[in-house]
């Protein structure tokens, strides 16, 4: 993880500030994040429309007390582009209540105008290691990544994830009809 660490700040040049929190984003991030995760569709996955859904910071807060009240931990690594003040990338991982041992990497983005700067891997290697501090219970990490983000399945098997299994998303256009006659 070192190595990896050093290879990603080197590849950034200093250009680039680390963010973390667990459950609650900051105020201060709150709408940048939404904006993120707003971005996220736009390198969705060819032929399905995932960009009806729009963030905001009260939904982004709605989410957090779900998830809180569920029990779920979330462990977040930000990266900030210091030139611009703007956060470029995220990652987060979720710890259920009843299973600490088993986590699951949810969201990695990175804008796409600062990408070629390893900020993927560099997130994703900070995000484990405080994830190892905060939980030490964790055993088994989940992730998964759809087969053309080619950067993300390269840093997943530089951090020794293997292929667990594989799946589809699927979705049917269904026709307009309007209100029933009968």
């Amino acid at each position: 993880m070192e190595e990896l660490e050093t290879e990603a700040e080197e590849a950034n040049g200093g250009r680039y500030r680390l963010h973390h929190w667990t459950d609650r984003c900051p105020d201060e991030w709150l709408e940048a994040v939404a904006a993120l995760e707003n971005s996220a569709g736009e390198d969705g996955v060819p032929g399905v429309d995932d960009t009806a859904m729009v963030f905001d910071g009260g939904i982004l807060r709605e989410a957090e007390d779900v998830a809180i009240a569920q029990g779920r931990r979330t462990v977040v690594t930000a990266v900030e582009h210091l030139a611009s003040g703007q956060l470029v990338g995220l990652t987060t991982i979720s710890v259920l209540a009843l299973r600490p041992d088993v986590v699951f990497q949810d969201d990695t983005m990175v804008l796409r105008e600062h990408r070629g700067n390893k900020l993927g891997l560099l997130i994703k290697v900070a995000n484990m290691e405080r994830l190892s501090e905060q939980f030490p219970d964790a055993r088994v990490l989940y992730t998964w990544n759809a087969p053309e983000n080619r950067y993300l399945l390269k840093v997943n098997l530089q951090l020794g994830f293997t292929t667990a299994g594989v799946t589809g998303i699927w979705q049917k256009e269904l026709p307009n009809f309007g209100p029933s006659n009968s």
